[in-house]
């Protein structure tokens, strides 16, 4: 693989098994996934059996514009192309592909396939479900919503929507998912959470579900953590104070607190924040370009040459160069301004893309070859990677 001036940036969204979620568009936005590929799920149309271990490229469409992985467990993706049609593939369990099919016919795909409409923005994915932003505002979702993840008024039914349902509203504008349900900021800074709260994370000061938004105190809010997993969720404002809650384990919310303390409101961690990223590990940059990481670090994904727990941030090297991360229960990515991209932890199915199958474990940061230059979003969500690449 040679691929020249080229940048990998890294988006907010990391969990354990795949990788890519893309915030920019240009005319040449080529796709590359890698990892395992259980149910279709790299989008490679190739057999199931076939993993990848190094960055291949989805044949086809070099117009990708905004990529979804997905949750713990997930094996479904979506994308988004610049010219506002919406694609998902892998894993269409309940409906999670939006592809208007009775449930028996919910079929596995291996390839992209298109979801009806041409004025999709956005699109975010976890367990069984997705939800997608259009050009208008407008905020829609699909796949199972048994504990309200959909927002679509089924909570506490084993309820499925196989076709996008719009949640109200029209002023919708950055998504991201946590454990059991779903996150958005609107354009006036207003946070909005919904789903399952078993751990507070809907951030209400208590734990009860709801199918239906309710606000986060403050409007000021500027950045989400894409995905959340079933541990942290973290925040941004627009003066780059970070925020977080919900679950404390691994010290996922960077308190410096035992682990079994969670959090029904938001706590801030001290600092100048630009991106953050929550998991069982978390991972930001902070404005001054140092790269910052808290959490589980089994396989050392902390990127501290160690397997030590942390529970409040430390410092990954001495570098101040870095511009986005994404994490997991086992791995982490990070990206330089430069476009370099670097991984570590565990290399489970080939996901850290170093041309290596075997599970290999990293606890300090290593670059993926041949990318620099331009511009890259990567997601991930423990054994498989997705990443769009933008030519400038």
């Amino acid at each position: 693989m040679a691929l020249k001036n080229n940048t990998w940036k890294l988006n907010q969204w990391y969990d354990q098994d795949v990788a890519g979620n893309v915030e920019y568009t240009s005319s040449f936005n080529n796709f590359y996934t890698w990892g395992e590929n259980e149910r279709g799920n790299l989008g490679q149309n190739i057999p199931t059996t076939t993993d990848k271990s190094s960055p291949t490229q989805i044949p086809g469409a070099t117009n990708w514009s905004s990529l979804g992985g997905g949750w713990y467990d997930t094996q479904c993706s979506g994308a988004v192309r610049s010219d506002g049609t919406m694609w998902t593939w892998g894993r269409n369990l309940r409906g999670s592909l939006g592809l208007n099919q009775a449930a028996g016919q919910l079929d596995n795909r291996s390839s992209p396939v298109q979801v009806t409409g041409t004025t999709w923005s956005q699109i975010s994915v976890r367990q069984d479900n997705m939800m997608a932003v259009k050009t208008d505002g407008t905020l829609w979702g699909w796949g199972d919503a048994g504990g309200g993840e959909t927002a679509n008024g089924l909570e506490g039914t084993p309820g499925m929507r196989s076709s996008p349902t719009q949640v109200p509203g029209t002023t919708w504008s950055s998504l991201g998912s946590h454990f059991g349900g779903w996150g958005c900021i609107k354009t006036d800074g207003t946070l909005w959470m919904w789903g399952k709260n078993s751990k507070g994370h809907l951030g209400q000061g208590n734990n009860v579900e709801r199918s239906s938004p309710v606000q986060v105190p403050g409007t000021t809010w500027s950045k989400l953590s894409q995905v959340s997993n079933e541990i942290a969720v973290g925040a941004i404002k627009t003066d780059a104070t970070l925020w977080v809650w919900g679950e404390n384990e691994y010290g996922g919310l960077g308190q410096n607190e035992p682990t079994n303390t969670n959090y029904s409101s938001p706590k801030q961690i001290p600092g100048s924040w630009s991106h953050v990223n929550t998991q069982y590990n978390s991972s930001g940059v902070k404005t001054d370009g140092t790269l910052w990481w808290w959490g589980n670090n089994e396989y050392g994904q902390g990127g501290q040459n160690n397997v030590v727990q942390y529970s409040s941030p430390v410092q990954i090297g001495s570098g101040t160069d870095w511009s986005t991360s994404v994490s997991s229960f086992s791995n982490t990515f990070a990206a330089k301004t430069d476009g370099t991209l670097w991984v570590m932890g565990r290399n489970e199915k080939g996901v850290l893309g170093l041309n290596q199958s075997i599970p290999t474990m990293f606890s300090s940061p290593v670059q993926i070859p041949g990318f620099s230059g331009n511009k890259l979003t990567i997601s991930s969500i423990s054994t498989n990677a997705f990443a769009v690449l933008e030519q400038l």
